[in-house]
């Protein structure tokens, strides 16, 4: 379960950093609350982002809860793989 916490932290970097990138090319961010936190200083966004991750993972380890920790970390591997498409496109 610690490796899955941990894809589930970095995937949310990855998609902390590509949604940056889309915003940054004229993309919006379709989650309201993640649309307000990405006009804020960088360090917030970042603070935000991966603390809320790596907070939600351990308590998913701690209450052991592999199947929601698989479901969540399958779902931020979409969002990323969505991000990257809105990326080569352009």
């Amino acid at each position: 379960m610690i490796r899955l916490a941990i894809a589930f932290v970095v995937l949310n970097s990855l998609d902390m950093s590509m949604t940056l990138l889309c915003v940054g090319n004229g993309y919006s961010e379709l989650n309201p609350i993640m649309k307000f936190i990405v006009t804020q200083p960088l360090y917030l966004v970042i603070l935000f982002k991966v603390g809320l991750s790596a907070v939600f993972a351990v308590a998913l380890v701690l209450l052991r809860l592999k199947a929601v920790l698989c479901i969540v970390v399958s779902a931020t591997l979409l969002i990323c793989i969505w991000n990257a498409v809105m990326l080569i496109r352009g």
